[in-house]
C-alpha cells in the first residue's frame, strides 16, 4: 500500500490540464525515439538478418523488463524508508520518477531506447533528469513527502 501513494501522487499530478500539454509533449519525443528505433531495427536487420535482429531485441526487452523491476523496487524501497524515518530526500523521489522513465524505455523493444533507458537509471543522471522533469510537470516532491508521512 505505502509503494502506491507515490504512484498515484503522479497520476493525480499528470491528469491536471496544464500537465497534459506536457504529458503529449513527452509523448511526442516517445514516439520521436520508436520511429528512430524502427529506422535502426530495419537498418540492423539488412545487416545481421531478420531472426539475429528479432532474437536480441528479444533479449534486450527481457533484459530491461528485469532490470526495471530491480531498479523500481529499489527506488521504491529509498522513498518509503527515506519518509518512515521523516527525512525528506528530494533525490530519492527525482530518481523514482526517472526510474519511471527509464523502466518505460527499458520495456520497449529497440536499440535507441535500450540506450537511453540505461542513461536515465545511472544515479546522478537518474536524479538531474528526474528533478527537471518534476519541474516540467509541475510535480512537489515536498507535497508528495508529506502525503507519504501521512499515510
Amino acid at each position: 500500500m505505502d509503494s502506491l501513494v507515490p504512484k498515484i501522487y503522479l497520476l493525480l499530478a499528470a491528469a491536471k490540464p496544464q500537465s497534459s500539454a506536457q504529458f503529449f509533449a513527452l509523448c511526442g519525443i516517445l514516439g520521436m525515439v520508436l520511429l528512430a528505433d524502427i529506422l535502426c531495427i530495419m537498418l540492423l536487420s539488412s545487416i545481421l538478418g531478420l531472426w539475429v535482429t528479432m532474437a536480441a531485441l528479444a533479449l534486450l526487452t527481457g533484459a530491461g523488463f528485469s532490470v526495471s523491476h530491480v531498479l523500481l523496487q529499489a527506488r521504491v524501497r529509498a522513498v518509503i524508508n527515506s519518509s518512515t524515518l521523516g527525512l525528506f530526500d528530494e533525490d530519492a523521489f527525482s530518481s523514482y520518477f526517472c526510474t519511471l522513465v527509464a523502466s518505460i524505455l527499458l520495456t520497449v523493444p529497440g536499440i535507441i531506447s535500450t540506450f537511453l533507458g540505461i542513461a536515465f537509471a545511472i544515479p546522478p543522471a537518474s536524479i538531474k533528469v528526474g528533478g527537471k522533469l518534476a519541474r516540467y510537470m509541475g510535480i512537489s516532491w515536498q507535497k508528495t513527502y508529506e502525503y507519504l508521512r501521512l499515510n
